[in-house]
């Protein structure tokens, strides 16, 4: 039921995803800063009312309860807002109980309004101990950790390979693979042969308490994100569309294109539009159709600049640079249309 093509990005076969494994020791879980306490958030709890408040109200409340969910649900409306992802289209929904995770203690969805309905982009989950506790009971290996400050001298018994050996001869190989991570006491039984003080030798080690890290998981969908971001900055003005996006999003920092191309204009757009270049702008050069159609493919795909070189230009070095929402057009010198360009 997860996957259905029939609905374009929103489920499909293959998808992109991004997650973040934030472990902390349990009765350790990391405070909230006051980054983020003002962070303010749209958020719909599984008991209660939507409200809008800010993270750290939402915390001190009580309707987060966990203070390391609450960090991660603040950078994740900070990171979506600032793509581009209007605020007023975003809110965070806890899960119920009926369709909460049976291993986790708390998740909110992040969900975006589109065309379609709310559609979920990130997930937020406490999944306390379960992810790492799960491969300790399945696994030889260690995942727990120590618990800083606990660590002390002790004396533990460990088997004496050669004793063993020497009595159980073929059998020495499945013992000594069988006991490898078990805490020895002599009198220990394995596979119906015991082993006593002649089997092992006592060691001095530093041992300490060992617990199994919590973990909060944030986890993005980027394929969603990506179509929530279109749809949602998408935007149509008579006859004129164009997609509104911030320019740390955009496709290009800069359109840069002459006038025409004839009487050095392309010679000059080119230099310039190397210049950008050099000064790590993200440009891009079209010299093709009128200047009015070359503004609305810049549109079109959300480049946030254009910048036009014209006669005036190979007169007295000044360009026509356009900010692509307002339409706004100022008469700056290359140098400060490429400073208010470049990030």
């Amino acid at each position: 039921n997860e996957i259905s093509p029939r609905q374009g990005p929103l489920r499909m076969r293959e998808f992109t995803q991004m997650e973040v494994e934030h472990f902390f020791l349990p009765g350790d879980e990391p405070g909230l800063s006051n980054s983020l306490k003002g962070v303010n958030i749209t958020l719909v709890p599984a008991k209660g009312k939507k409200t809008t408040t800010t993270i750290g109200k939402a915390f001190s409340s009580g309707t987060l309860g966990s203070s390391l969910v609450a960090v991660h649900l603040a950078r994740a409306q900070s990171f979506l807002t600032a793509i581009g992802i209007p605020s007023e289209k975003l809110r965070f929904r806890q899960h119920s109980s009926n369709e909460m995770a049976h291993y986790s203690s708390d998740c909110w969805d992040g969900e975006v309004h589109t065309s379609l309905g709310w559609v979920e982009v990130v997930g937020v989950a406490h999944r306390g101990d379960y992810d790492l506790s799960a491969h300790g009971n399945a696994s030889p290996k260690e995942f727990r950790v120590m618990v800083p400050g606990t660590e002390k001298e002790t004396e533990v018994w460990v088997p004496d390979a050669g004793s063993i050996g020497k009595e159980f001869k073929g059998e020495a190989k499945n013992i000594l693979e069988a006991i490898k991570d078990v805490e020895l006491q002599p009198g220990f039984v394995v596979d119906g042969k015991t082993l006593n003080e002649n089997h092992m030798n006592q060691k001095t080690v530093r041992k300490g308490e060992m617990v199994y890290p919590n973990v909060v998981e944030p986890s993005f969908g980027l394929d969603r994100i990506l179509y929530c971001l279109l749809e949602s900055s998408w935007n149509v003005e008579d006859e004129r569309e164009w997609i509104s996006l911030p320019q740390d999003t955009s496709p290009y920092d800069l359109l840069v294109a002459p006038l025409m191309t004839k009487d050095g204009l392309d010679d000059s757009a080119k230099e310039i539009f190397a210049k950008a270049q050099k000064q790590g702008i993200d440009a891009y050069y079209d010299e093709a159709g009128s200047i009015g159609r070359r503004y609305a493919r810049a549109d079109e795909i959300g480049i946030f600049f254009s910048m036009t070189v014209d006669h005036q230009t190979l007169e007295d070095g000044t360009v026509t640079l356009r900010e692509r929402d307002s339409k706004n057009q100022s008469r700056i010198s290359v140098e400060d249309a490429l400073g208010k360009v470049r990030r």
